[in-house]
């Protein structure tokens, strides 16, 4: 199964989280590179311009905040992406050991790992739980 590179984060410039692809931009200015998301707005076409048009937005992004799509989504049709998690803290990690996404567990206030594998642990693996979960945050929050 190929997925679709998909990476969300949260903009530099007003914090709000965007979807779309990860690349790096070359800043002339600063003499470094800056971390972007690009994702496209599609507009319908209407009266004053009778075809559908597209604008490709280039977002710079905070880099601590970069979470790649896992591939899945919650039962609500939610993509679901690293460092989502749900109600009772199941957070989407990817693990070195397993070589995939599983579930790890986070104290939702502090949100730091305490389980950083279920599956490693020897409780369920994320395929086992994936069709209950919810999101309801993002460690990045």
């Amino acid at each position: 199964m190929k997925r679709e590179p998909l990476f969300k984060a949260k903009r530099v410039d007003n914090g709000a989280w965007v979807e779309g692809f990860y690349s790096n931009l070359y800043d002339e200015e600063k003499l470094d590179e800056q971390p972007i998301i690009a994702y496209q707005n599609f507009y319908e076409a209407d009266m004053s311009y009778p075809y559908p048009s597209v604008e490709t937005i280039e977002a710079k992004v905070d880099s601590k905040t970069v979470c790649e799509y896992a591939g899945f989504s919650d039962k609500n049709g939610e993509s679901v992406f690293e460092g989502d998690y749900d109600k009772d803290g199941n957070c989407v990690v990817f693990c070195d050991e397993c070589h995939g996404w599983q579930f790890g567990e986070i104290d939702i206030p502090t949100k730091d790992i305490c389980i950083p594998c279920h599956n490693c642990d020897g409780n369920f693996m994320i395929g086992d739980w994936i069709e209950k979960f919810e999101v309801v945050g993002n460690i990045n929050d």
